[in-house]
């Protein structure tokens, strides 16, 4: 057991003076390098320093077994443990970081090295192989004026085809044009979004049916509140689903657009209120639209009633007789 504390504490004191020799740099010593400390060099002797500074506290702790706690025991573990906090934060938080930044500068000057080494090591087997004297600067001339010609222009290119190459792209057209065609795998994707206005959606709708449709329906739906549908004091009939629509998309657009589109003038309202009136008094009855089932002898007349000649020839021979 004396001989194994004897080791131990040989071993301690031969590790405290390498410490205490090569792991901390004394200023005389960063002083006289060029360029300070290297980051290779502070990241090897962190990790040597580390080392220690564990065997150190693992020693501490063997000796504390066997003789006991002691002051300078405890004073060399203490010293220790702070020198692997200090090594840890070093190569955790400056070195790895440092790495990090600059792993591209040094794969760059890795690569580089190795690239020069490739080259001297290629000299050097071509000098060993021996000058081949004027034979080889021929083969170098010849060589450099091969390089110089292959950026020449290329007559033959301009040049209309050979024959055999003109029977090969007429016997490809041929072939590609006997073949089947197949058409591509295309996927199907719908031209247009739901809210797009087509001709489905401009179709021209009834109210009389789209009633009944909502009617004979059980799904819910939202009904204006009671009055706001009335137009011109109740001579002009109800607001059609269509003008709320109209009137919607009239107030969206000023909405999104921060503008205020231009009212209709005194005449054009009289106008309207006009139309609306003479619609309320021929298609309504009892409040209930019956503008499905009326049709208007004008329009059976104007649809069956053959065209007048209105052209200008017309209208001369018309005259003359």
């Amino acid at each position: 057991m004396d001989d194994l504390l004897q080791t131990i504490t040989k071993v301690a004191d031969s590790i405290s003076q390498s410490i205490d020799d090569g792991t901390f740099v004394s200023e005389e010593s960063a002083a006289g390098a060029k360029d300070g400390i290297s980051l290779l060099s502070l990241k090897y002797h962190a990790m040597l320093s580390y080392i220690q500074n564990l065997a150190l506290i693992t020693t501490a702790h063997i000796s504390r077994g066997i003789e006991g706690e002691s002051g300078d025991v405890s004073a060399v573990r203490d010293a220790a443990v702070k020198g692997t906090i200090v090594d840890r934060v070093t190569l955790e938080k400056g070195v790895k970081g440092l790495e990090s930044k600059l792993a591209y500068q040094i794969e760059k000057v890795i690569r580089a090295h190795s690239k020069a080494k490739q080259e001297e090591k290629g000299q050097a087997e071509a000098k060993e192989s021996g000058a081949k004297g004027s034979d080889d600067e021929n083969d170098s001339g010849s060589d450099s004026d091969e390089d110089v010609l292959n950026y020449r222009p290329n007559p033959k290119a301009l040049a209309g085809g050979s024959d055999e190459s003109k029977n090969a792209d007429d016997s490809k057209s041929q072939s590609r044009a006997a073949a089947k065609y197949v058409a591509p795998k295309i996927a199907a994707v719908t031209p247009f979004g739901k809210d797009h206005s087509g001709k489905s959606a401009r179709r021209m709708r009834n109210s009389t049916m789209e009633e009944f449709i909502r009617d004979s329906s059980d799904a819910p739906f939202a009904e204006p509140s009671i009055g706001s549908t009335i137009m011109d004091n109740g001579r002009g009939g109800e607001r059609t689903e269509k003008d709320r629509r109209k009137q919607a998309e009239i107030q969206r657009y000023e909405e999104e657009n921060y503008t205020r589109l231009p009212g209709l003038s005194k005449k054009q309202a009289r106008k309207e209120a006009r139309v609306r009136q003479r619609d309320a008094q021929t298609k309504t009855f009892f409040g209930e639209d019956w503008g499905l089932d009326r049709i208007s002898s004008n329009n059976i007349e104007g649809a069956t009633k053959r065209k007048k000649n209105t052209s200008v020839w017309d209208r001369a021979k018309k005259r003359r007789t």
